[in-house]
């Protein structure tokens, strides 16, 4: 192998011992920055799971209102209904006992 022509440009290319280290530090730094912002990441993401989950919540109990709303209104207009028909006969039984 002593004579291929590609031992010169190969031995000028390999990092000096001080750069490796260099370089090894650069990339244990890096590691730990991305290890450190992970639970930051995992704490941001169960918050926004968290927000929308009570959005749901939220959007669910107006839904809730809205329907009790509408049923109590129905409600509402049956008994006022049943009320006039009772007034009504009321009157009606009145008018016929005062023409008696």
């Amino acid at each position: 192998a002593a004579g291929l022509p590609n031992d010169g440009p190969i031995t000028q290319t390999m990092l000096s011992p001080d750069v490796l280290a260099s370089h090894q530090a650069t990339l244990e730094l890096q590691a730990r920055d991305e290890d450190r912002l992970a639970p930051q990441q995992e704490a941001l993401s169960a918050l926004e799971e968290e927000l929308v989950q009570r959005h749901q919540r939220e959007l669910a109990i107006a839904a809730e209102r809205d329907r009790l709303r509408r049923e109590l209104a129905g409600v509402g207009r049956e008994r006022l209904d049943e009320l006039r028909k009772a007034q009504s006969e009321d009157l009606a039984r009145l008018d016929r006992e005062t023409a008696a």
